[in-house]
C-alpha cells in the first residue's frame, strides 16, 4: 500500500479526488515494482500558493534522502551548463 499525502489537502473536495487519484496509481505502481526498489509519485498546482501532493512506497525519510540526491544531481547539472 502507498504512504497516504498531505492530510492539509483533505479540506478541499477536488484536493480528495487528487488524493484518490494518486492512491490507485500508487497501488498499480507498486503491485509493479521490484523487490527491493521504491517509488514517489508527485503533483502540484503551480503558484506559490500552490497544493503538494504525493504518494510514495518508502519511508519519509528515504523520500527526503531520494529527493535531495535528486535536487543535488539537478543543481550539479544545471551549474556545468
Amino acid at each position: 500500500m502507498p504512504n497516504q499525502t498531505n492530510p492539509r489537502n483533505q479540506t478541499n473536495p477536488r484536493n480528495l479526488e487528487i488524493e484518490k487519484l494518486l492512491y490507485d496509481i500508487g497501488t498499480v505502481v507498486g503491485s509493479k515494482m521490484p523487490k527491493g526498489y521504491g517509488f514517489m509519485l508527485m503533483m502540484f498546482t503551480y503558484g506559490p500558493d500552490g497544493d503538494l501532493f504525493y504518494v510514495s512506497s518508502a519511508e519519509r525519510e528515504d523520500v527526503i534522502a531520494a529527493m535531495k540526491e535528486l535536487i543535488q544531481k539537478c543543481e550539479s547539472k544545471h551549474a556545468q551548463e
